[in-house]
């Protein structure tokens, strides 16, 4: 009596009461991990925030002819100049709000796709407790807002197939705008939108021969330019790297072998016991548009991925949270199960996901990290910025604003002239403190491991 009190009390509620939850739930999720944030990542330190900083000195061509995408960095510059905020916080406020924005965004989605509040609000449950998610969500670094572009273009794309002419013109060029926004973050939401074009052209017999002329074209031209311009820039910035991915294919039995690999990390990434009741779910559905989206999208990132050998885990994060709605549904399914072995493993599947959490959003900042970056703030305020930093700790030098130099492997009359910053958690680091102690060399100051040598000391 009182669960089904429950489920009609969420039926009834407006649809802006659910937005409002949702939107607040996402928030307390992130804030812990927030919280506990020690450093930002190498992708950020060095990738997007020098991008971002050569926009804010206003030097947008020399920005842009770097090899990342655009639009992470131009936003970083963007909130940096309006809030007045520094460009590792920028970067991280974004991130916070791409998540905030994908949890409302799967809600959506699945609502949409299931007309079932209870199988919308375990995919919410699904998302916030995926540890790669809010590890990437409180740094500097693109993937929630890249995931919350994918969702609410498939969102619009979906909605547009099932309203009258108006509508769904507009709603598929919102769709279609947002996807190709993402593309702008990182190319794979193409996939989502090239599986899209695909269902169209073969939506139907009529017509098909021209659909798929039409879809052939631009594949056909670009392995055109591939084979007349393969020196072309496009190809070698980052995720158009169409030469280099061709070059690096393992033939089949290599793309069999890397294929399992990246299929036991999608597990791991997504929590195996949800993908598990995600795949039960692609088997046992009925067919609709969702359905063969995913399926499509699902191929194409396990066929590109294969080719390439090798992926990171938040690479993996966008066609894992296009699963959570299929897995959702599965899991309300199995609940209601009469089959109490599937009922059983669903409920494990469910109670996981605020252990998981709360295991990754409360775990502590890793002291060493720390470390790293209290000695690089201090060597700014001894040395001031644009100063040479040899170091064996990269993101050691982003925090002092120096010039990162590779710690030497041998100790040179030169090297004592600027500063040395050495972690004696690493080989290096302690054979080139035993070479300082050996002179006489003394640390100015120490951060746990990290000794800390001025110029001149």
């Amino acid at each position: 009596m009182f669960a089904f009190d429950i489920k009609k009390s969420i039926d009834s509620w407006p649809s802006y009461r659910i937005t409002w939850m949702v939107l607040v739930v996402a928030f307390f999720a992130l804030l812990p991990a927030w919280l506990n944030y020690d450093i930002i990542s190498r992708d950020g330190a060095f990738q997007y925030i020098p991008t971002a900083s050569l926009f804010l000195e206003g030097r947008l061509l020399d920005g842009l002819a770097r090899p990342q995408l655009p639009l992470f960095p131009l936003l970083l510059a963007g909130f940096s100049k309006v809030l007045g905020l520094d460009l590792e916080m920028s970067g991280r406020l974004i991130s916070a709000l791409g998540f905030i924005l994908a949890s409302l965004g799967i809600y959506k989605v699945s609502e949409f796709i299931f007309k079932n509040r209870w199988v919308a609000l375990l995919s919410v449950i699904f998302l916030i407790s995926n540890r790669e998610l809010i590890d990437r969500s409180v740094d500097c670094l693109k993937e929630s807002l890249l995931i919350s572009f994918v969702l609410w273009g498939n969102y619009l794309i979906l909605k547009g197939t099932n309203v009258e002419r108006f509508e769904k013109a507009l709603y598929l060029i919102s769709g279609v705008l947002l996807l190709l926004l993402g593309t702008m973050v990182r190319t794979t939401a193409l996939f989502f939108l090239g599986a899209w074009i695909i269902m169209w052209a073969f939506r139907k017999k009529e017509g098909l021969p021209l659909r798929v002329i039409i879809l052939a074209s631009p594949v056909g031209a670009l392995i055109l330019l591939i084979l007349l311009k393969p020196e072309l820039a496009i190809f070698n910035r980052k995720g158009f790297a169409v030469i280099a991915l061709l070059s690096a294919w393992p033939g089949l039995i290599g793309m069999l072998r890397s294929g399992l690999n990246i299929a036991g990390n999608f597990f791991a990434t997504g929590n195996c016991l949800i993908i598990f009741f995600g795949c039960l779910a692609l088997y046992f559905s009925r067919i609709n548009a969702y359905y063969v989206h995913l399926c499509l999208v699902l191929t194409i990132f396990f066929v590109v991925l294969s080719i390439m050998g090798w992926t990171s885990d938040r690479y993996l994060l966008a066609p894992i949270v296009w699963l959570y709605p299929m897995a959702s549904y599965a899991c309300v399914r199995a609940v209601k199960s009469i089959n109490k072995p599937i009922k059983i493993l669903a409920v494990i599947a469910i109670i996981s996901c605020p252990i998981m959490w709360a295991d990754k959003a409360f775990a502590p900042p890793d002291p060493d990290k720390i470390a790293r970056k209290e000695a690089g703030l201090w060597i700014l305020s001894q040395i001031g910025p644009d100063q040479e930093v040899a170091t064996n700790r990269d993101r050691l030098a982003f925090y002092a604003k120096g010039i990162y130099t590779p710690l030497p492997n041998a100790l040179d009359k030169k090297d004592i002239q600027h500063c040395m910053a050495v972690d004696t958690l690493h080989e290096d680091g302690k054979a080139m403190k035993i070479q300082l102690d050996s002179k006489g060399i003394e640390p100015d100051k120490r951060f746990g491991a990290i000794h800390v040598y001025l110029p001149g000391s």
